[in-house]
């Protein structure tokens, strides 16, 4: 599949500089890496903290962690989820 190209709003005035100045993108393949720890959503509205779960991370609240990869102990409002890829499914737990 091919990467979207990334670019940023354009929003005269504000100094948002256009995708080819500047710098700061992020390639679409950057997730986060979330090694041992604690995360509470204390929000009714569910998070997406996408990305690689390593080591031992516990997170209490509604979450969505679709395109995520467990690769550790992940448990998610008590429930360990499987270790592997968080499949293409939006569920929140």
């Amino acid at each position: 599949m091919k990467e979207p190209k990334a670019s940023r709003p354009h929003m005269p005035g504000y100094g948002i500089l256009d995708a080819n100045s500047g710098n700061g993108l992020l390639p679409w393949s950057w997730k986060a890496i979330y090694r041992d720890c604690v995360m509470t959503q204390r929000s009714t509205k569910g998070a997406t903290p996408k990305g690689r779960f390593q080591g031992r991370t516990t997170i209490s609240g509604p979450v969505d962690l679709n395109g995520s990869v467990v690769e550790g102990t992940l448990i998610v409002n008590g429930r360990q989820i499987p270790r592997g890829n968080v499949g293409d499914i939006h569920q929140t737990w």
